[in-house]
């Protein structure tokens, strides 16, 4: 039995880029709060060395475990369309 997909190469690849988007998305976000963070954290030090704000504080926890959840998530979709296998195929 094929699929719909299977006949129709220009919805597929259309699918696969749209998937591949909302994955790189996630990507780009992480990296980036990565790199927020690590400055926030370098800057809170300097103003700590320099007595200016008070060493103990409590910052929220990230959400960075959702977006990596939402990420794996979206490898998972992209391999089952290419390799038409795994858990959403």
């Amino acid at each position: 039995m094929t699929s719909t997909l299977d006949g129709n190469q220009p919805v597929r690849r259309f699918s696969i880029a749209l998937v591949l988007l909302g994955t790189g998305m996630p990507v780009f976000g992480i990296g980036y709060h990565l790199v927020f963070m690590r400055g926030l954290r370098q800057e809170r030090q300097q103003l700590k060395k320099e007595g200016l704000i008070h060493p103990e504080s409590k910052f929220p926890v990230s959400l960075t475990l959702t977006a990596i959840a939402l990420l794996v998530i979206g490898l998972l979709a992209f391999v089952s369309m290419v390799f038409k296998s795994g858990p959403f195929f």
